[in-house]
């Protein structure tokens, strides 16, 4: 069978002139079973020596491809002839009327017709018209494409992730290289399926100049899925699977073979330094790092192991998990608040690789400092802080457990030990702006300073032993990830406090921050610890037994917070208490409700007061100093005792910082001033009293309910204090108003007198007498007297 172009004699001398009539015969030939199209717009005449062959295309479509051979008029008629054991019958258009075929690509369906014609505008002798029928022997059934320049074939075709590496995870991208950039009229597709053609889907590849791409998705590839595709050319409205082949212009399937791949289980993915070879790693795939990385261009991920052929780099606020061993072959840095977790408690890290891991203080000034622990292994402690002094003055500091004290150490000779805990003074002169005349060296500026480690990586359990038992050390976070406060409690046999330094230096209050399972505490820094201890962070325990010990368990698996010293989800209700003077924060006490704790002490929830300031506020447990008290669940009844100390007489505040629980819920918090006989609803507001140099552990307590009524009661001689400041003397006659006061000297002299004071604080200045005792006698509106002695 074969098909050929015939002229009809209908057609007028001038129309033959003018157009060229295309007519598609169908015969029997020779074996070949060829196409072919004769006339005198594509051939050179209309017998049947001038036909031109189809040629087989894709499945059993047929295909030719031509040009308009003549210039002028733009129509060119044609018609299909078939011609089955030389019956020739001729096709054309449907009620045999001459009709312009417009819709390049859209099949058309001819019937029986020996007059009328089809007939295509042909602006151009330039463009190529590409004919199809979908099969050599019976087709009624014609389309055509117009491209507008050159046809273009497909060069290869390449796969991303190659065949062997396809695995349920991840999308195949499919690349198509042109023998040129596409005309108009012509586009690339990519036809798959997985069960031999049955079904398949076509999608149109995207790109531009000679390079197409597109993706089978990631859903279609399901485990054990036998995948086969090939791409091919063709208009540029996207066919349906079935009618692939009629489409057609050209295909590359891998010489008839198509382009194959089975999904299999990824167990392996390699970073190339642009994608990974199967799919982002997981917890059961090893990830191998060959090309430079950085989670926040590239993104975070969790590997069963993870081998470093390359630079990677964890950049800041993101993490990366290693559910097993690390092998670093080259570098890695860890930036500041950033976290480089490893989970598995016994997984060896190996590698001839360096590691950086950065870590930036608070803003500090140029004599305050910082308790640093090392991530990295044999980090020297001057290489760490250069421009910190490391002659006498030495400031690189150890806490001695024997001695409760801090001790220098040599920096030049001494690296960080692993899982201690190391308090170095800031640079003396800022980096990068040395001098003595810059803001920061005279003290008006701060710095976060840019902490350097460098080393191997800090992995697996670490254990301090042996330790003196019942002693304090400082120690600190040994990994490149911050760690669970609450899991480091719980793993050790302490007195379950931590400590953490944050104190300007020359500034009154403590220096610590505390924490314990009830919560933290400020100290003199206002920094609340919430739990997470950072990367480099260190801090002072009091181990109970000989040994303390760190475990991959400890680290934080999915860490958010960036304090460098998360608040806990538990049915806790606590509140803070603020203590300060006129220079600032001295302290912070924390009283929690929780169901595990007792009103006696607890340990991993009560906090002792560290005691290294004479100015304190605290809660009571036993007659002991606690900033942090637990107490069992709420009772509104309650009342706590607190403790007040001081060593300098003068005005203080006590102010509710922040509070949770019940205690957020409307719960009131009441302060009472046993001395003033006042009780202050501190939801309202802070309290500010006076107070002479005193421990004072029975003055103040909290309570849930406030007392009806505390008017007429009798003025006692603790209810009135009285003393001296700097040569000022202060009264205070608590929740009574005072009328007159009277300073007498020791011979009963008349010193002063005020009068109509009509407060209940005031001060006497300028007084004549000096370097004696005198006698203060107040009387209250209501005439009691009550007399106190004071040396001016």
């Amino acid at each position: 069978m074969k098909k050929f172009l015939h002229n009809f004699a209908a057609i007028s001398i001038t129309a033959k002139r003018n157009l060229l009539s295309l007519v598609f015969i169908l015969v029997s030939l020779s074996a070949s079973g060829q196409n072919g199209i004769i006339g005198t717009g594509f051939t050179n005449g209309w017998s049947n020596a001038d036909i031109i062959s189809f040629t087989g295309s894709a499945g059993s479509s047929r295909i030719s491809t031509l040009k308009p051979r003549e210039t002028g008029s733009s129509n060119r008629f044609f018609r299909l002839v078939r011609n089955w054991n030389n019956n020739l019958t001729q096709f054309g258009p449907f009620n045999c009327v001459d009709t312009d075929w417009t819709n390049p690509g859209v099949t058309y369906g001819m019937s029986v017709c020996g007059n009328g014609a089809f007939f295509i505008n042909c602006p151009n002798t330039t463009d190529n018209y590409v004919f199809k029928t979908p099969n050599g022997d019976t087709a009624t059934t014609l389309l055509y494409f117009r491209v507008q320049g050159d046809v273009r074939t497909i060069s290869s075709v390449t796969q991303f992730p190659v065949a062997a590496n396809v695995a349920p995870c991840s999308g195949t991208t499919v690349t198509a290289n042109l023998s040129g950039a596409l005309s108009a009229g012509q586009a690339v597709y990519l036809r798959y399926t997985k069960d031999a053609y049955a079904t398949s889907t076509v999608i149109p590849l995207t790109g531009s100049g000679t390079t197409y791409t597109g993706t089978i998705p990631l859903a279609f590839n399901t485990l054990n899925a036998n995948v086969s595709y090939y791409v091919f050319t063709s208009g540029t409205t996207t066919p349906s699977g079935a009618d692939a082949d009629l489409y057609t212009i050209n295909l590359n399937n891998n010489s008839g073979a198509n382009y194959t791949y089975t999904v299999t289980t990824a167990t392996t993915s390699t970073w190339n330094g642009t994608a990974w070879s199967t799919c982002s790693p997981t917890s059961s795939i090893d990830a191998i790092i060959d090309g430079t990385y950085g989670t926040t261009a590239n993104g975070v991920f969790t590997a069963k192991s993870l081998t470093v052929n390359a630079p990677l780099t964890v950049n800041s606020t993101t993490s990366i998990t290693v559910e097993n061993a690390l092998v670093n072959n080259s570098t890695i840095t860890v930036e500041n608040n950033a976290n480089l977790i490893q989970t598995s408690l016994t997984a060896t890290n190996s590698g001839s690789g360096t590691a950086t891991v950065t870590r930036n203080s608070n803003a500090l000034k140029r004599l305050d400092y910082t308790m640093w622990s090392s991530p990295v292994t044999a980090q020297n402690l001057l290489a760490f802080s250069p421009l910190t002094s490391a002659v006498s003055p030495i400031r690189f500091y150890l806490y001695n457990p024997l001695s409760d004290l801090y001790v220098t150490v040599n920096p030049q000779e001494n690296s960080f030990l692993i899982g201690r805990g190391y308090l170095i003074r800031m640079p003396n002169e800022k980096p990068g702006s040395l001098g003595l005349s810059t803001p920061y060296y005279l003290g008006t500026e701060t710095l976060a300073y840019p902490g350097v480690f460098t080393g191997t990586l800090n992995n697996g359990p670490i254990d301090l032993t042996p330790l003196t038992a019942n002693n304090y050390i400082s120690v600190g976070n040994p990994y490149p990830s911050t760690i669970d406060a609450d899991a480091f409690l719980s793993g050790n046999e302490t007195d379950g406090v931590l400590y953490f330094w944050r104190k300007t230096n020359g500034t009154g209050g403590t220096a610590y921050s505390s924490y314990t399972l009830a919560g933290g505490v400020a100290g003199a820094s206002g920094i609340i610890p919430n739990g997470t201890i950072q990367v480099g962070q260190g801090f002072i325990v009091k181990a109970t037994s000989t040994t303390l010990s760190f475990t991959n368990a400890m680290r934080e698996i999915a860490p958010t917070s960036t304090q460098f010293l998360k608040t806990k989800k538990a049915d806790k209700s606590r509140l803070w208490l603020d203590l300060s003077d006129a220079t600032g924060r001295m302290n912070q006490v924390l009283i929690g409700y929780l169901a595990s704790a007792t009103l006696g002490v607890d340990a991993g929830i009560d906090g002792k007061y560290f005691n290294d300031s004479k100015i304190a506020l605290t809660s009571i447990i036993n007659g002991e100093e606690y900033v942090i008290q637990g107490r069992p669940t709420f009772d509104a009844t309650d009342v706590v005792a607190l403790g007040f100390k001081t060593d300098v007489a003068g005005a203080y505040t006590i102010a509710l910082n922040s509070f949770d629980g019940l205690f957020a819920a409307g719960q009131d918090i009441y302060l009472v001033d046993a001395v003033a006989g006042k009780e202050i609803d501190l939801k309202t507001g802070s309290y500010s009293f006076t107070a002479t140099a005193a421990v004072d552990n029975t003055r103040f307590s909290l309570k849930y309910q406030k007392t009806l009524s505390i008017e007429g009661q009798e003025i006692s001689d603790n209810s009135v204090i009285v003393y001296k400041n700097s040569g000022v003397i202060y009264v205070n006659s608590g929740a009574k108003m005072m009328n007159n006061i009277k300073v007498f000297d020791i011979q009963g002299r008349l010193i002063t007198e005020q009068k109509s004071v009509k407060a209940n604080t005031t001060s006497i200045q300028n007084l004549k007498a000096s370097n004696q005792v005198l006698i203060v006698n107040v009387t209250t509106d209501d005439n009691q007297v009550i007399s106190k002695k004071v040396e001016n």
